[in-house]
């Protein structure tokens, strides 16, 4: 994914209320543990697929829920947003 696309996606999902933003950090968390999970069948990562530290600070991901006044101490948010992703029902 290129940097441009990322620092697009975080403006755009920036924009979301906070409920939303939780629905999509839920779909994401997903997706990751899907591709985590089916990454022995896939080719490991190379260099050029990688991201810089620069371009993940330059990418807006950094900061991007920093005005959420709902969230508090992030790290515990983090595992409430674990807790319900590895709970869920799946279809």
């Amino acid at each position: 994914m290129t940097t441009k696309l990322l620092e697009s996606a975080f403006q755009k999902a920036s924009a979301l209320s906070p409920e939303a933003q939780d629905a999509l950090a839920l779909q994401l968390l997903e997706k990751i543990e899907i591709q985590q999970s089916s990454a022995s069948a896939s080719p490991p990562v190379t260099p050029q697929q990688s991201m810089t530290g620069q371009d993940i600070l330059n990418s807006g991901l950094i900061g991007l829920w920093k005005d959420r006044t709902d969230i508090g101490d992030s790290l515990e948010f983090a595992r409430k947003l674990r807790r319900q992703a590895e709970t869920r029902q799946r279809d």
